[in-house]
């Protein structure tokens, strides 16, 4: 299994619209946001919002066999959840995830388990 973290900046006054977002996802859409990881093979998230003198980021740290496929089949994806979350997601950052990134994924430097 591999491991991914994934940053994404907040555009400027836009922070609150990402925790309303997530709260949606928390207390209407659990059920859908379940469903759309199983489909896209993701094992594990977790979302951080984190404040930097540049701004706010999304900070995604997600855990799969394959996050090419992931990726590629969460971008074709048509389902009513994946497109409310795609849609939310460009509001708040601008990057369009219906659009699979050209570049490469982001590069670990390290990684350290508890012995």
């Amino acid at each position: 299994m591999a491991s991914l973290a994934l940053a994404i900046p907040v555009l400027p006054g836009k922070t609150d619209a990402v925790r309303k977002m997530f709260e949606t996802i928390k207390s209407e859409k659990w059920k859908e946001y379940d469903q759309s990881q199983k489909r896209s093979g993701l094992k594990k998230e977790r979302d951080f919002l984190q404040s930097t003198p540049m701004g706010d980021t999304l900070v995604f740290y997600l855990e799969a066999d394959d996050f090419n496929k992931a990726f590629s089949e969460f971008a074709a994806s048509k389902d009513p959840f994946d497109v409310w979350f795609k849609q939310e997601i460009k509001n708040v950052s601008g990057v369009d995830f219906n659009e699979p990134s050209s570049g490469p994924l982001p590069e670990q430097l390290m990684s350290y388990d508890s012995q």
